[in-house]
């Protein structure tokens, strides 16, 4: 499956990181995905402010929890639905939030958590997880999607075991 993408790390992980492994992925055939992957928050506002991915994955807040910009991949992520045309990749990106494994704010047994909120914006939210765990499932959420969009009958594939999502 060939994308556009837009990846937002998040705050503590390293984007030069994620850009080698996914050029090592990419030059090993295991990944057909044209990414660009972003060092901030704020760089990834200024360049979707220009160009639609087919699928955007971001964690769902920004680098400083006391800036203005701490929820602006969220508000990105809001725009981008806002325009987004139809169910299949063409009319908009597919949206998936990220959050961190030790963020309460994303325990379902927690009154007042964030899941039902942040998926009114993201089609799909997931618990961190390594990088290649992640691309794999979310390439899955995709497809599953994208299946569902077309009318097809189909058997959802699942996710790996242990990998927490939300849809």
């Amino acid at each position: 499956m060939h994308l556009s993408v837009a990846y937002y790390p998040g705050p503590g992980i390293s984007a030069q990181r994620v850009r080698e492994e996914l050029w090592h992925l990419h030059n090993e055939g295991q990944l057909a995905w044209s990414a660009k992957i972003f060092d901030s928050a704020i760089h990834l506002n200024g360049v979707l402010q220009s160009w639609s991915p087919q699928l955007l994955i971001t964690h769902w807040h920004g680098d400083n929890r006391n800036a203005p910009s701490f929820d602006l991949p969220t508000q990105v992520a809001q725009r981008l639905r806002r325009m987004r045309e139809g169910l299949n990749l063409s009319g908009g990106p597919y949206l998936v939030g990220q959050f961190s494994r030790m963020d309460s704010r994303f325990m379902p047994d927690q009154p007042n958590n964030l899941i039902n909120d942040l998926l009114t914006i993201y089609d799909m939210l997931f618990c961190e997880a390594g990088l290649l765990t992640t691309l794999r499932n979310v390439s899955i959420a995709v497809w599953n999607h994208l299946s569902r969009a077309a009318g097809k009958s189909f058997v959802a594939h699942p996710f790996d075991v242990g990998f927490r999502a939300f849809l």
